[in-house]
């Protein structure tokens, strides 16, 4: 693999990421509408009473924080990358005495400022934080489903949309395993792709 092919890959990085993060969700939110689909069928097929929605309710309430923090985010990334050109354009106005102006020392100089530093470490806790709400959504969901499966355990039932329905879900959980899979690739591909860019750089291959 050519040096241009190597940058090319960790230019395309970013675009592979949100991709392989966009398939993941598109398949979990694939498998949660077939879980209410089938939660409702058998529902229908054998009434409750006294539900208590109170999970539900919270449910809502982490998708209403998870909308929050993305605004959030998004302000605080628009805020990174514009404090990132900030100090790109001081560098090239004012580069220090004796420095050569490349694409390596703005670089180096806009990662190493305070300022950076400060407005990254920022986008990333907010992404944490918004990764710690979507696990407590994703494991409110899953815990409100299996404590609505056990309480019909002992009342099975079946129907030929039920199990068509449930036949869709474990194609739909497969889907999910595959995604998470190309997700963690794509995630374990750009230290490489550095590592040979770096390499190459500094001449020790061609």
């Amino acid at each position: 693999m050519k040096i241009e092919e190597l940058r090319s890959a960790i230019e395309s990085y970013p675009h592979r990421l949100y991709e392989a993060l966009e398939a993941v969700d598109k398949a979990e939110k694939a498998v949660e509408r077939l879980n209410e689909q089938i939660e409702e069928e058998e529902a229908n097929l054998s009434p409750e009473e006294d539900i208590d929605d109170s999970s539900e309710q919270s449910g809502e309430n982490i998708q209403e924080i998870l909308v929050r923090i993305d605004h959030e985010l998004a302000l605080l990334e628009v805020k990174c990358e514009k404090t990132k050109g900030e100090l790109e354009l001081e560098y090239r106005r004012k580069p220090p005495a004796g420095d050569k102006v490349t694409e390596a020392t703005v670089t180096a100089f806009v990662k190493s400022h305070p300022r950076f530093v400060e407005a990254k470490e920022l986008c990333l806790k907010k992404k944490f934080e918004r990764e710690t709400a979507n696990i407590s959504r994703r494991v409110g969901y899953v815990a409100r489903v299996a404590e609505r499966r056990e309480a019909r355990d002992s009342q099975p039932v079946s129907s030929p949309k039920l199990t068509k329905l449930q036949e869709k879900l474990m194609t739909a959980e497969a889907t999910v395993a595959g995604a998470e899979m190309r997700l963690e690739e794509v995630k374990a591909s750009i230290l490489p792709y550095q590592m040979l860019v770096q390499l190459y750089t500094a001449g020790l291959i061609k």
